[in-house]
């Protein structure tokens, strides 16, 4: 076996063996460093403050004659002017239900013996509960583990594989050059961070 194959297939070993050491790494590490996204919850609480009202008036407001009794004899005098004064008056009727949830109102105008319009009127007094939920799907990763490869502009055999593994403020990095059978380490510190581009 030739020194140029032994170093090849030396380096393709190494680089395996670093792939399958970051493919652990992430597995193992995964929540940590790679969080699911959080979700919050908001609870709002809305008073319904308005009170509706609605009107049917005639003639939207469609109604029906069912029966009518008539009496057979009258026996006592009759005032004319008095009972048509009467059947020309316009009655209401105010109806009113009310529980913990809703106020409601009805009111009915009756004149000449029928419905000549209708007020219906509510008010919500239980709150709406409304929840808004809300998803922050940024996730941020201070911690990278990267891999690569360099050669020399001048001598494209001198190819050589590396791996970095970078912290928040330092970072350290191996090298490897298979036609040179040369191993390198380093490690460095951050100076200054760039402004977060969105």
């Amino acid at each position: 076996m030739s020194k140029d194959l032994r170093n090849i297939i030396i380096g393709l070993i190494i680089l395996l063996l670093l792939l399958t050491g970051a493919f652990l790494g992430g597995w193992s590490s995964h929540k940590k460093y790679r969080p699911c996204p959080t979700i919050t919850s908001d609870t709002i609480i809305i008073h319904d403050t308005v009170t509706h009202h609605i009107v049917d008036s005639f003639p939207y407001y469609i109604a029906t004659l069912d029966t009518i009794f008539l009496p057979d004899t009258i026996l006592q005098p009759v005032d004319t002017a008095s009972i048509l004064k009467n059947y020309f008056s316009t009655f209401v009727y105010n109806r009113e239900w009310k529980d913990s949830i809703i106020n409601v109102n009805l009111t009915d105008y009756i004149s000449q013996n029928r419905p000549v319009k209708n007020e219906f009127s509510y008010k919500v007094i239980k709150p709406f509960t409304t929840v808004i939920n809300n998803v922050d799907n940024s996730i941020t990763y201070n911690r990278y583990f990267q891999i690569g490869i360099s050669d020399e502009i001048k001598n494209i055999k001198n190819l050589g594989l590396n791996a970095q593994f970078v912290m928040p403020k330092w970072y350290v990095e191996y090298e490897y050059i298979p036609n040179m059978n040369t191993h390198s380490i380093g490690a460095g510190v951050t100076l200054f961070k760039l402004r977060k581009v969105r």
